[in-house]
C-alpha cells in the first residue's frame, strides 16, 4: 500500500490535472483547493488506517451571525438537506456550517485507479455544490419558493 505522501499526491494529481484546480499538500497530507468565488476545500486522507477511504470537505461556507439567523435555524436548513440531497453531510458547529461527502474509493489496500478517482471527485464535489446551494436557497428572502435544483454559483455569503 502506498505511504501518505503517494497517496496525498495521486490526490492532488487527479485534482490539478483532472479537474483543473491548484491543489496544494497540507502538513497533515491532506489535499487543498479552492474554487474562485466559492470557497475553500479539502480532502481529508489517512493512509496509514484507512487508505481507501476519502472525506471532501467544505468547511465555514456560511456563518450564523453573518445571514443574522440564530444556530436552530441553522440546524433546520442542514437538516432539510441532509434530509433530501444525495451523498453530502451537513453540520453546523460553533454556528458555522461545514459540507461533507465521504466514500470509499478502491478495494482494501489497493491505490484508487486515476480514472475512477476522478469520476467519484467530480460526483463528490457536485454533490457538495448542490447541498450547500439547497441550504443557501432556504435563507433567501422568499424561502418557501420552490428550491433550485441547478448548480448555479453559490450566494455571496458563501466563502
Amino acid at each position: 500500500m502506498a505511504d501518505k505522501k503517494e497517496l496525498a499526491e495521486l490526490y492532488a494529481d487527479v485534482i490539478r490535472t483532472g479537474l483543473g484546480f491548484i491543489a496544494e499538500i497540507d502538513d497533515d497530507f491532506d489535499v487543498c483547493f479552492r474554487l474562485t468565488g466559492v470557497g475553500h476545500f479539502y480532502i481529508d486522507l489517512n493512509a496509514d488506517r484507512d487508505p481507501e477511504y476519502m472525506m471532501i470537505v467544505f468547511p465555514n461556507f456560511a456563518n450564523a451571525e453573518k445571514l443574522g439567523v440564530g444556530i436552530d435555524r441553522m440546524y433546520e436548513a442542514a437538516n432539510a438537506v441532509n434530509s433530501r440531497n444525495k451523498a453530502v453531510k451537513l453540520s453546523i458547529q460553533n454556528g458555522v456550517a461545514f459540507a461533507t461527502v465521504e466514500a470509499f474509493v478502491s478495494a482494501r489496500d489497493q491505490m484508487p485507479d486515476p480514472v475512477h478517482l476522478k469520476a467519484i471527485i467530480e460526483r463528490s464535489f457536485s454533490a457538495l455544490q448542490a447541498g450547500a446551494q439547497r441550504f443557501a436557497d432556504q435563507f433567501k428572502p422568499d424561502a418557501t419558493a420552490p428550491v433550485n435544483e441547478s448548480q448555479d454559483a453559490l450566494p455571496a455569503f458563501v466563502h
